[in-house]
């Protein structure tokens, strides 16, 4: 993944905006795209795909590197000849002028936040960082997220050095939970990212499910134990625990509008109120009605 220098022209010099995407010619368009914010530094925008199916899109590049937070749904992100599966427990990265496309196989409505920041400002930032296509994001990471996301609809640019500072916090958070390179012959390391990749597909369908195991691994045509030991090495968490995120992310995304969070936590797989509260405490580091309180304020 190319890391931008500081010769790189910015996007304002250029003629062009940071999260530029040319149009499908192919048909409708395939994303909702609202911009949030702009600056000299960074600019934010937020994103909904109207269109599914394992067709690609169009391909598309940012003028700026462009990290991508999923709030809702996932994708399969094709780029430089390799796919990837994103979703609401990682973070994505677009290099300078990184042609990429994408396809939604597993259903139309995802959504999320893109934010680019500067090259020069990026490469000031970071001199030595190699940033993966990937980051591991984890749920303290995205209250953080949702916050600014709410800010910037709500508030719109009221408080524009607070929105750039909580912005480049998260980039920073972003570039710091890359994963790191695994050993490996690159066969091995091709098949377990894909059946990790695979594992997270049906994860993301299925989270709020009472899932086994076995019957997951037997959908995958893999032992139990390999796939466990694989998911793991792959994400960084087990599978348990990352099912957890997941609910607890799709928690937090409708945690505005709910009432209470009882009749919630059970339809999102939790055993109990308590369950949830305790799990949600855990990874968050607050109760469900902290984070609710500091989203309604954002």
């Amino acid at each position: 993944m190319r890391v931008p220098r500081p010769e790189d022209r910015t996007a304002a010099s250029a003629g062009r905006h940071a999260l530029a995407t040319p149009p499908d010619s192919s048909g409708p368009p395939c994303h909702c795209d609202v911009a949030l914010f702009r600056s000299q530094a960074l600019e934010i925008a937020a994103w909904r795909c109207i269109r599914d199916g394992d067709a690609l899109r169009a391909v598309r590049q940012h003028a700026w590197p462009a990290f991508t937070f999923v709030h809702d749904g996932a994708y399969l992100l094709h780029t430089e000849g390799r796919t990837e599966l994103v979703d609401p427990g990682h973070v994505s990265f677009q290099g300078v002028d990184s042609p990429y496309a994408t396809s939604h196989p597993y259903g139309v409505g995802d959504c999320g936040m893109t934010i680019a920041i500067r090259p020069d400002l990026y490469y000031e930032l970071y001199p030595e960082a190699t940033v993966t296509r990937i980051a591991l994001r984890s749920p303290r990471f995205a209250l953080s997220d949702f916050q600014l996301a709410l800010r910037l609809r709500h508030s719109g640019e009221a408080d524009a050095l607070g929105i750039e500072e909580q912005a480049l916090e998260l980039v920073r958070s972003a570039v710091e939970a890359q994963e790191p390179s695994l050993p490996g012959e690159p066969a091995r390391r091709s098949e377990h990212r894909d059946l990790a990749d695979r594992a997270r597909a049906i994860l993301s369908r299925r989270f709020r499910d009472p899932l086994r195991l076995s019957d997951l691994a037997s959908s995958l045509r893999v032992s139990p134990f390999h796939l466990s030991r694989v998911f793991r090495r792959e994400t960084g968490v087990p599978l348990r625990r990352y099912i957890t995120r997941l609910r607890l992310l799709a928690a937090m995304l409708q945690a505005r509008e709910t009432a209470g969070f009882s009749q919630l936590a059970l339809e999102l797989g939790f055993s109990s109120h308590s369950h949830f509260t305790s799990a949600f405490r855990r990874e968050f580091g607050v109760a469900p009605r902290e984070a609710r309180r500091s989203l309604l304020e954002a």
